[in-house]
């Protein structure tokens, strides 16, 4: 968007395991829908310990809005997605949380 966003919700957010002092945390961000002003992302956060492979650790569904330097909402460019995979990937997410395009667009 080019611009400012402010966090709307955290529709869900779990921590599947815990983590420790020295581990290495990625953020792995997908964006699943946009409305006029709002964007929703699926978040995966991985713990990359020394020499293990990546293991999910908490994952959930976030919305942020666009807004101007005055806090108004502003548009957000609706979505592309690039491939029957990422199509898939985001259907699949959209599903176990439960998110209809009508409650995306509602956030």
């Amino acid at each position: 968007v080019n611009g400012r966003v402010l966090t709307v919700s955290i529709r869900d957010f779990s921590f599947k395991q815990r983590t420790h002092v020295g581990d290495r945390i990625d953020f792995e961000v997908t964006m699943i829908a946009t409305s006029t002003h709002t964007m929703t992302f699926y978040v995966n956060v991985l713990m990359l310990g020394f020499g293990r492979q990546p293991v999910s650790v908490g994952e959930g569904v976030f919305v942020f809005i666009a807004v101007d330097e005055n806090f108004n909402p502003s548009p957000v460019p609706a979505l592309e997605v690039h491939s029957s995979d990422q199509e898939k990937f985001i259907r699949a997410v959209r599903k176990r949380y439960g998110l209809s395009l009508d409650d995306v667009a509602a956030a």
